[in-house]
């Protein structure tokens, strides 16, 4: 407790409860006959994009528009990747691995739910995914413990997949600035606002798989992770504008060609089942 004087004035106390960070931990477990009923579906749209891309300005900003238009079940996250002429300073090895491992060559490039969708900004894609009938939901909580990140995470289902899942976890930041490496294509230059910046992907790069065992129809999967160190990117200043953003995916391979061309064979794709997102310091229930 801290009070300040002078003469004969005395502040109001202000108090401080000093927290030890939890010991790394992560635990699972799967709860049966405790998923609700039904989940509202939800879409997470994926970018590719770089500082050093001219073209990306467009894509970030009908991402915006998207998220923007109902934040509560459209959610954005933005990998960054550099290139050797042109560093982005935002590019991390989580999200290198991502776009080398899903054949990702076009920037921008943003997908919907997944790789086997490539939006076309507009909102009939995104509608018509909405419009679909989940089999899971999410939810999470997620918060800075003595400086270091605890999170929760449930899988309810009311369903029983017929493949293997895996669960992917992101952590956010909501806008920055990038001054040291301005934005092609823009004229706001070293003032350009990047927006839902995957800082750091939490699990495996593909997915942390969820034993079939804990994805059985009517129970929730609970997935606890304590004590895991910020990066090294995230000032303090930055905590209020973190968040988490979990999904529930599949995996397989497929053929395809992007718009630039370039084909591929048997190539890493998956489908994103639903999403949830939750802001550090607070709570996402099943919805």
């Amino acid at each position: 407790d801290f009070v300040a004087t002078y003469e004969n004035l005395t502040s109001n106390t202000l108090s401080f409860d000093v927290v030890t960070p939890s010991e790394f931990s992560d635990t699972s477990s799967f709860s049966p006959g405790l998923a609700p009923s039904n989940y509202t579906q939800k879409v997470l749209l994926e970018e590719a994009t770089g500082t050093w891309c001219s073209s990306c300005p467009q894509g970030a900003y009908y991402l915006q528009q998207a998220v923007e238009s109902n934040p509560n079940i459209i959610m954005g996250a933005a990998y960054h990747s550099g290139i050797p002429q042109y560093s982005d300073p935002m590019q991390t090895p989580g999200t290198s691995f991502w776009s080398n491992y899903y054949n990702i060559y076009i920037f921008p490039t943003i997908f919907l739910n997944g790789t086997s969708i490539d939006w076309n900004y507009g909102m009939g894609q995104i509608n018509n995914k909405l419009s679909e009938t989940p089999t899971l939901g999410l939810s999470a909580d997620a918060a800075i413990v003595g400086g270091k990140l605890d999170i929760e995470i449930g899988v309810g289902f009311n369903a029983t997949p017929s493949e293997e899942l895996q669960l992917v976890i992101l952590l956010i930041e909501g806008s920055d600035t990038a001054p040291s490496s301005p934005q092609y294509g823009s004229n706001s230059g070293p003032d350009y606002v990047h927006n839902y910046i995957v800082r750091e992907v939490i699990s495996d790069g593909a997915g942390d798989v969820i034993p079939a065992s804990y994805t059985l129809s009517g129970g929730v999967f609970t997935r606890t992770i304590t004590g895991l160190d910020l990066p090294t990117n995230i000032d303090t200043s930055d905590h209020d504008d973190l968040s988490i953003i979990v999904y529930v995916k599949n995996s397989y391979t497929r053929d395809w060609t992007d718009s630039g061309g370039n084909s591929f064979v048997n190539s890493p794709s998956y489908d994103v089942y639903n999403a949830q997102q939750v802001k550090l310091g607070e709570t996402a229930i099943f919805d």
